[in-house]
């Protein structure tokens, strides 16, 4: 099945994203990255990239496994 048709479904336990709150949190850092050039936001964000990444990855293996 296509990534967009997952996407799509009404099956959010499948795909859906553990902890709102964090993707919130990485949306707001790579908004603050992509438009700031400023060293203490980098700062600021870069202890939450270990955790940014881990949950990235977890997304993609959900997606992974429910789109082949």
């Amino acid at each position: 099945m296509p990534l967009s048709e997952v996407l799509l479904e009404d099956r959010p336990s499948k795909w859906r994203v553990e902890d709102e709150s964090l993707w919130l949190e990485m949306l707001s850092a790579r908004n603050r990255m992509s438009h700031t050039c400023d060293s203490s936001t980098t700062l600021s964000i870069y202890p939450h990239l270990t955790e940014f990444l881990q949950t990235l990855q977890q997304l993609h293996l959900n997606l992974k496994t429910h789109c082949g």
